[in-house]
């Protein structure tokens, strides 16, 4: 059983409707033009797909146009990884 399974489903409504009022709403349209969140797809995708549809997947392994933004560079790796001593 996957976790968000044990979630009551209220629980998960409530959030939907959260999501769906801060994305969908007429009045906060034009004050947000891109959100970058985790761990929601999961919910979306599986049990509320019509609800809250204007969502892309992004993940670590395929971030495309967002994989600039995502992680961490060569440069910064080699950088952490001399600050605390590893390999």
């Amino acid at each position: 059983m996957l976790v968000r399974e044990k979630v009551p489903q209220n629980i998960i409504e409530n959030y939907l409707d959260f999501l769906s009022g801060l994305f969908k709403s007429d009045t906060l349209r034009s004050a947000i033009s891109l959100a970058y969140l985790t761990g929601v797809l999961p919910i979306v995708r599986d049990r509320h797909q019509t609800r809250l549809n204007n969502f892309s997947e992004f993940s670590i392994l395929s971030a495309g146009k967002l994989a600039e933004f995502i992680g961490f560079t060569s440069d910064e790796v080699k950088e952490l990884c001399e600050k605390y001593n590893a390999d």
